[in-house]
């Protein structure tokens, strides 16, 4: 059986930037919308970009929210998995080096 190899810091920081993306992602149109435009045209303009952007970031969130959620359960379960093993080693003895 191959050994396997969990870059467990990589997987937390990867699951956290994701949730950062997604609220970024989650709150561009309104930060759009807000900003003070001093050109109607260039405000307008936004405006319908903000829309068109609602419709289509949708996708885009729902697969970040999937692999952010994949990559904090792995993180989770892994380390759950990896504590209870080492418990149950020392429990059998079998945590000391021969």
């Amino acid at each position: 059986m191959a050994d396997i190899s969990v870059d467990l810091d990589m997987l937390n920081e990867t699951a956290n930037s994701l949730n950062t993306l997604i609220d970024d992602f989650s709150n561009a149109a309104q930060k759009v919308k807000d900003a003070d435009i001093g050109d109607p045209t260039i405000g307008k303009a936004l405006d319908n970009f903000t829309g068109d952007w609602k419709v289509r970031v949708g996708d885009l969130i729902s697969s970040m929210q999937s692999v952010q959620k994949m990559a904090n359960t792995g993180y989770t379960d892994y380390t759950t998995t990896d504590t209870q093993l080492a418990q149950q080693m020392a429990q059998a003895g079998s945590g000391s080096s021969s």
